[in-house]
């Protein structure tokens, strides 16, 4: 055993308490590299309720839009009858960056969305401005008041004139949020496609 082995060396700097120590943070080191290896020769899956990502699809640096422009976005959303979901976040917000580490980026990512869905993102309290719908000038603090945006994250699903389209999604919790998604976007393609 690990104390019968400590127990046979004179080591005055290491102790029971350091030898634990290490042997525990040996052990998660071996976890950490198993892990890592299953994960980097296996494409990209659903492993309980998270995507995994391989390694060769991290490497396409995926980032999400900042969102410049209401007019340009309804423009490609319309040429191409996708969805523009809008993505209502908060630089400090820590549940943010684990929607975008956990669902956002995967999703940009595996490409599986592309013809379905625009992205775009918005730091909802601040006073940057964009260009809205019509072509005006509008601070995104108005935006989110237009939809009445009260907590981040917040996903928003629009068409091409700004209509909300399908429930939006309030906060991260990791549970079902994948399946969540899928039936906001889904319900926001049907309604853009059966509004014309």
């Amino acid at each position: 055993t690990p104390m019968t082995l400590l127990n046979s060396f004179s080591m005055p700097w290491l102790n029971k308490q350091r030898f634990g120590v290490l042997l525990l943070a040996s052990a998660l080191l071996s976890m950490t590299a198993v892990a890592r290896e299953s994960t980097s020769s296996e494409p990209d899956r659903v492993k309980g309720n998270a995507r995994v990502v391989s390694k060769e699809a991290a490497v396409n640096g995926a980032k999400i839009q900042p969102l410049r422009s209401l007019a340009e976005s309804a423009a490609q959303i319309r040429q191409r009858r996708r969805v523009l979901m809008l993505y209502f976040s908060d630089p400090g917000c820590t549940y943010c960056r684990r929607l975008e580490t956990e669902v956002l980026l995967p999703m940009l990512r595996s490409g599986e969305y592309e013809h379905q869905v625009l992205m775009r993102q918005i730091h909802w309290r601040g006073t940057s401005l964009i260009i809205d719908f019509d072509d005006k000038l509008l601070r995104v603090n108005d935006l989110a008041a237009r939809y009445d945006i009260q907590v981040s994250p917040t996903l928003v699903f629009v068409d091409a004139n700004g209509r909300e389209v399908a429930p939006r999604i309030l906060g991260y919790r990791q549970d079902f949020f994948w399946h969540r998604l899928d039936r906001s976007i889904a319900k926001a393609a049907l309604a853009i496609r059966t509004s014309n």
